[in-house]
């Protein structure tokens, strides 16, 4: 009961007095730290394997694609005008030790309405073969020609999945 009064007291006399101007800096150096940890946490859960990965020409994006059975980190390097179309490169790197072969890309592409939000009705899906094999260890730049939409309304490229029928 003497411990419980001691701290009301020691509470009630803090109360009524400015704030110590010594721990002002302690504050300010662990907020920065706090926001250099959620910039941090940011990063790192962009860098978490995705079942699919959903691109935007002209930002600067990458997601790491998650198969079931590894990774590939997935970006969009170039859009050009085909005919009617769109010729997109990819930019896929390969982490792992072994070379992959025989690969099949799902693509999913189309238009956006003003609010970033995919245009159901613009929307095209194809199985694209890999015409090289994904190095083991580096990038490759695999380009697909998406038909219908050219590039100044291309609004999105999703990569669904790229499947692999061999190693070596």
């Amino acid at each position: 009961m003497l411990y419980r009064l001691l701290a009301v007291f020691l509470l009630l006399s803090s109360c009524g007095k400015p704030p110590r101007n010594d721990l002002d800096p302690d504050a300010a150096i662990l907020r920065s730290r706090v926001d250099a940890l959620e910039n941090r946490l940011t990063r790192l859960e962009h860098r978490q394997p995705q079942e699919y990965a959903f691109l935007k020409p002209g930002q600067e994006n990458w997601v790491w694609l998650w198969n079931g059975a590894y990774s590939l980190r997935i970006g969009l390097r170039e859009v050009k005008p085909s005919g009617n179309g769109s010729r997109v490169e990819l930019s896929v790197q390969n982490p792992l030790a072994v070379a992959l072969r025989d690969c099949k890309a799902s693509i999913l592409w189309g238009q956006v309405d003003d609010a970033g939000s995919p245009v159901e009705d613009t929307k095209h899906e194809k199985l694209f073969d890999l015409e090289a094999p994904l190095i083991a260890g580096a990038f490759s730049w695999p380009s697909f020609t998406l038909s219908d939409i050219p590039p100044s309304k291309l609004g999105f490229v999703t990569v669904k999945s790229i499947d692999c029928a061999r190693t070596g």
